[in-house]
């Protein structure tokens, strides 16, 4: 049987969003911002503010459901995505618990809770992982919070996957689609890849305090960097289409996306995954609907970080013993540096007797080295004569296949320097069994600049005849922010085939 009432609660370091639904009928919302707390209450305790801002929320909205679900903003979670081999079932758990250690740092792991949600590819012999940890500090402030407030926590899940139970229910998606969604508001993107219902992959951006072209810039390469990980990550899977989920006043923060990363968008209004009846949402409430849905649908998203399956203990410090004259017994201590004494004679003696055999063998290789001549002497000037033609041919023959090797990449080597931009440094070039690869970085102190000349070399290699004819595919491998001392730079990495 489903709750008649639900409640779905959606929490950024902002603000907190809250719908009410009958069955899958919203009945009230709302939204309020934590900065508000601060210029009404003033200076105090966090959470004693929260709650009384909470109690008014719900007080004047007259929300009575006391069951709810939460979903927190993905910059206080922890979300990874990993694949493992096919195991049976009993044994995935224990699997993903030795496999966090390795994608999480372990400066932070005890700090965590963990949750997850698989799906199996059996006809590729693996699992795919989503895998979410929020901290405990975190989870026990809210459920102190909510304690407060009288209601119950049924679960807590990542909010970037709330509203595909809303694409599910407007059946935007079909069950073997992969496809990805793009929700924006005035703090942030979430990018995430779905394929067959299954999260894949999910990655935040932040959104900056600068101006809307730059903002739009920053939102571009962002995308392009998630897509090409992907690539990188599940080679052979193909985005069918993004679906874009943003509010009418940042339609011209993504306007052109299509053009730009050339995958088929479709943008999508809040109101268009709501019934008429219903009123309209903004993207934070929806993910809170989404999150109140949560009743009726437990199959889309599993995640439930308010009852982890992996928790990481920690370590109990044991104070070391404490040593005194009196526990020392000194014949213990003569008699066992004695026994250590003959044991490592002992170990010193097998490994000699083990090794004779190899030392005559080494002995004897050494004499028949030193017995070689290159000529005896009995022979004749006609067999050196021979010696020496030999000699030359085979030194020929070397010479031949380096000019012909140098011939082959030279005309690339020549055409580089004239292609590559003042701005850029090329560290590193191979070319291996017909890949050339290139890298390098770019710095000139503005990070919209430097990706600007990254993709003017690569159109440059595009667009000239000689690399074009040789090689098919010219694209980027990975494009990252790094540090060199102090500076930030640009690196890239480019591959020809």
């Amino acid at each position: 049987m489903f709750a008649k009432n639900s409640l779905g609660v959606y929490l950024t370091s902002r603000k907190a969003s809250l719908v009410e639904t009958a069955g899958r009928r919203i009945v009230k919302n709302c939204t309020f911002s934590f900065r508000e707390i601060e210029s009404i209450l003033g200076p105090g305790d966090e959470v004693v503010k929260k709650i009384a801002f909470f109690q008014e929320a719900l007080r004047d909205n007259q929300i009575k459901t006391k069951g709810c679900f939460i979903g927190f903003s993905s910059e206080d979670l922890v979300i990874r995505s990993f694949i493992i081999s096919i195991l049976p079932s009993k044994e995935i758990p224990s699997a993903i618990n030795f496999e966090v250690k390795r994608y999480i740092p372990s400066s932070i792991i005890e700090e965590l809770v963990f949750d997850f949600q698989y799906r199996p590819d059996r006809l590729a012999k693996k699992i795919e992982i989503i895998l979410a940890g929020i901290k405990r500090e975190l989870l026990k402030k809210y459920n102190d919070i909510f304690g407060q407030l009288g209601l119950k926590i049924l679960g807590i899940e990542p909010g970037a996957f709330s509203t595909l139970r809303l694409l599910r229910q407007k059946k935007k998606i079909e069950e073997k689609d992969l496809i990805a969604l793009i929700d924006v508001n005035e703090e942030e993107f979430n990018f995430t890849i779905i394929l067959s219902n299954f999260p894949l992959f999910t990655h935040q951006i932040k959104i900056p305090t600068l101006k809307e072209e730059e903002i739009s810039f920053k939102f571009y390469s962002e995308i392009r960097i998630s897509l090409d990980y992907f690539r990188r990550q599940f080679p052979g899977k193909e985005i069918k289409k993004i679906f874009l989920l943003t509010e009418p006043q940042f339609f011209s923060l993504v306007e052109g996306l299509e053009t730009e990363i050339d995958v088929p968008v479709e943008v999508l209004e809040p109101a268009v995954l709501l019934d008429k009846k219903d009123k309209g949402l903004t993207v934070s409430e929806l993910k809170a609907f989404g999150l109140a849905l949560r009743s009726r649908d437990l199959k889309t998203i599993t995640i439930n970080l308010y009852n982890p399956k992996i928790l990481i203990e920690r370590p109990v410090e044991v104070a070391p013993p404490k040593i005194t004259l009196a526990s020392i017994n000194l014949k213990v201590i003569l008699r066992s540096l004695i026994a250590g004494f003959f044991i490592a004679l002992l170990a010193f003696f097998l490994g000699y007797q083990k090794s004779l055999p190899l030392r005559r063998e080494l002995k004897d290789y050494r004499i028949r080295v030193s017995s070689l001549k290159i000529a005896s002497p009995y022979t004749t000037l006609s067999d050196l004569q021979n010696i020496k033609i030999n000699f030359q041919k085979k030194s020929d023959e070397i010479d031949r296949e380096v000019k012909r090797l140098r011939l082959k990449v030279t005309p690339f080597f020549n055409s580089l320097p004239s292609l590559i931009p003042e701005e850029l440094c090329l560290e590193r070039l191979s070319f291996i069994k017909g890949e050339l690869r290139l890298s390098g970085y770019a710095y000139l102190g503005d990070e919209k600049k430097e990706l600007d000349a990254v993709y003017r070399f690569l159109s440059s290699l595009k667009e000239t005849g000689i690399f074009t004819q040789r090689f098919k595919d010219i694209r980027f491998i990975s494009i990252i922010r790094s540090k060199k001392r102090e500076f930030n730079i640009t690196n890239f990495e480019i591959l020809a085939r």
